[in-house]
């Protein structure tokens, strides 16, 4: 992550190969969906507002860089003001049965932060070996968190947005297999996946944004889920590595190439009792962070309130903050639900060498309050 070529040359080489790769795998997988047997198109999307009530801005999303500021404000450097596209978000599903075991799936996106360009996020084949087992081959999300494959779809949870401390990772895909292995008892189900994939983050969105100069980065994951679902519980552990490469072209940073070898440990569960749902997520990504968060929501008929809170805490002596949200959705209908928001953000970290406020989130003096509506829906 020799021969007689110009080092330029040779870099220019090596840096299309894994490009050459995917176009292949790509053509190959467009011609099996293109003899495809069936094929079913879903689709979801949140139109999100939001209005900032206290402090200079707010990330709301952590890997797309999901920020709202106030107009005039710099702290946040290049913050898009507007109070609708920060986390807008409109995402189609297509699945092709090429036969009784195998299907491929493909997911687009069209962001806010990305100026609604559209994406290809999703696109891997999977394949049953028995009825207890498949694999999966391409790109997909990475399986870390409880609501990992559901994180943009608004609809699937109750909040308005997944806890942003917790769901916070800089990479959400990558390129590579997946083995999946179930096994059915009466009332449970136990799920385990293996994994391994890359990912090359050029130009990374939040780390870039946190350092203020670009930064890359490339991972090679390997990781390792189990899900155990029993009646109305549900308990999640996942366990991930990844060797990664953290480049800068800035020489005026006090790193050219660093690499790390980073553990993710997530584990998150959830119980209903009746109406009331408790739900709660913990992660620690060595050597850098930890978070976690708990949540109860309440359903009565079509309305449903919610509690949240969060932390989170860098292994650095300056960055700590929490946050505080209640909420409230309404289910219009079948397929759609209206939310609203209130959480507050407190800042806890301190520079201990220049006694100001944390430097990483850039909110002076480091609080935040953010007041959000938005419209969910599937169809």
């Amino acid at each position: 992550m020799n021969s007689h070529l110009h080092p330029h040359d040779q870099l220019r080489r090596i840096s299309h190969r894994p490009k050459l790769l995917t176009a292949l795998i790509g053509l190959s997988l467009f011609c099996s969906v293109a003899q495809a047997q069936e094929f079913s198109v879903m689709g979801f999307g949140s139109f999100v507002g939001a209005k900032l009530m206290e402090g200079d801005g707010y990330i709301a999303n952590f890997p797309n860089l999901g920020i709202y500021g106030k107009n005039g404000s710099t702290a946040f450097g290049p913050t898009d003001h507007s109070w609708l596209n920060p986390e807008s978000r409109l995402g189609l599903q297509g699945i092709a049965k090429i036969n009784d075991s195998t299907k491929v799936t493909g997911q687009m996106m069209v962001r806010g932060t990305a100026n609604y360009s559209p994406n290809v996020e999703w696109f891997y084949l999977s394949h049953e070996l028995n009825d207890k087992a498949d694999i999966q081959i391409g790109k997909m999300r990475l399986p870390v968190y409880m609501f990992s494959d559901k994180m943009d779809v608004g609809f699937a949870y109750p909040w308005v947005r997944v806890p942003s401390d917790t769901y916070s990772l800089d990479s959400v895909n990558y390129s590579g297999a997946r083995l999946n292995y179930v096994l059915r008892h009466p009332g449970t189900n136990v799920r385990f996946s293996l994994w391994s994939g890359t990912q090359d983050d050029q130009n990374s969105k939040l780390m870039s944004y946190l350092f203020d100069t670009r930064i890359d980065r490339k991972h090679r994951f390997t990781g390792i889920v189990a899900d155990l679902t029993h009646g109305d519980g549900q308990i999640r552990v996942s366990y991930t590595t990844d060797a990664m490469r953290q480049s800068t072209p800035n020489p005026a940073m006090g790193f050219r190439n660093e690499n790390f070898d980073e553990v993710f440990i997530d584990v998150a569960g959830q119980y209903q009792f009746g109406d009331l749902t408790l739900m709660g997520e913990w992660n620690q990504d060595k050597p850098f962070y930890k978070s976690w968060y708990l949540s109860a929501i309440y359903q009565m008929g079509r309305y449903a309130v919610y509690g949240t809170y969060s932390r989170f805490i860098l292994d650095e002596p300056w960055e700590k903050h929490n946050q505080t949200s209640l909420g409230i959705k309404y289910d219009l209908a079948g397929n759609m639900a209206l939310k609203m928001d209130i959480t507050r953000f407190r800042d806890q970290g301190m520079n201990p060498f220049t006694g100001r406020p944390n430097p990483v989130i850039k909110i002076q003096p480091g609080h935040a309050t953010l007041v959000t509506v938005a419209l969910d829906f599937v169809f």
